[in-house]
């Protein structure tokens, strides 16, 4: 049994016995359907790019660009289709999403990659396992498309649970770290977005050209697909939405604590603002000061201003200011 990670890239797969080999070269133009996988990054792959039939000088661009966005074009010797997975690769952030581009044909799958994408060895392994039955390019690329969709769900359902917990730390008080979780969550939506919006588009586009690699079967699949993904655009949305809905919850908190803290000192300041003066003028420098020879006088003062405390207090609730 072959593992995801142990796939050679680059990589022929025929479709008709499901063996995998590494391509050291590219196979003839008469092979029986296969799938052709490889690196953007290696050193001569565009001439591997034209030995497959990838004449079309727009298309070989698209293969050859360092950044790409999800799209579909239709091309006399062949269909370019490029999607955007979530980046799962060590160190990476999911938003900073990985592209795959595809080139279809009735017989012949090319796909390449900048970046690893997982999809491929997913579904490079099940092609394999799945014994001597014969897959189609269509099976080969809705495998893709589908295990794609998979991973941008699973991100977008961990957003969603991290999410709630941090609404709950909100309700429940707040965490000092919530603000920034949030502005997080939000940039990863908004870059998750960028790309699906675009991506719909893309699948809705193929389904409209009707190639003919993909039959009536295959086209009503790929709607669903097509579908699937735009469901995905709508949670980015919602998703979008409970952010910003949670962050005016923080921010209310937040105001709601500076207001009680601002009130909290003014009434301090106001009962202390009487006592201070009395104090003061107890303690001027000056002659004529009452008490000064009195060795009770301290006492007493200090018991006026208790009491004029206390009459103050029974001032402010009466006023309702406590």
């Amino acid at each position: 049994m072959i593992a995801p990670q142990e796939i050679p890239v680059p990589f022929v797969l025929d479709l008709g016995s499901g063996e995998l080999h590494p391509a050291a070269e590219p196979p003839a133009e008469a092979a029986e359907a296969c799938w052709f996988h490889g690196d953007r990054n290696e050193e001569g792959i565009l001439d591997r790019l034209e030995a497959l039939g990838i004449d079309e000088p727009e298309a070989l661009a698209a293969f050859a660009a360092e950044e790409t966005r999800p799209r579909y074009a239709h091309f006399a010797n062949g269909d370019l289709l490029i999607l955007r997975g979530v980046n799962l690769n060590p160190g990476a952030r999911p938003e900073d999403m990985v592209s795959l581009r595809f080139w279809i044909t009735p017989r012949r799958l090319v796909t390449l990659w900048r970046r690893r994408v997982f999809a491929v060895g997913d579904v490079a392994t099940s092609a394999c396992q799945a014994g001597k039955a014969p897959l189609a390019v269509s099976d080969i690329v809705f495998m893709l498309i589908q295990r794609i969709a998979d991973r941008v769900r699973e991100v977008a359902r961990s957003m969603e649970e991290e999410l709630n917990e941090i609404e709950e730390q909100v309700l429940d008080g707040g965490a000092s770290d919530c603000g920034e979780n949030l502005g997080r969550l939000q940039r990863r939506a908004i870059w998750l977005r960028r790309y699906i919006g675009p991506q719909v588009e893309a699948l809705s586009d193929v389904c409209a050209s009707e190639p003919d690699w993909l039959d009536l079967r295959g086209a009503v699949r790929l709607r669903e697909m097509a579908d699937a993904a735009s469901r995905q655009l709508e949670t980015l949305d919602a998703l979008r939405e409970h952010i910003v809905l949670v962050q005016d919850q923080l921010s209310a908190r937040q105001n709601q604590r500076t207001q009680r803290t601002s009130y909290v000192l003014t009434v301090v300041a106001a009962v202390f603002l009487p006592l201070n003066l009395i104090a003061s003028l107890f303690g001027a420098n000056v002659a004529g000061v009452p008490g000064t020879t009195d060795g009770a006088a301290f006492w007493i003062m200090v018991v006026g201003m208790v009491v004029l405390a206390a009459i103050e207090f029974l001032v402010f609730r009466w006023l309702k200011w406590l």
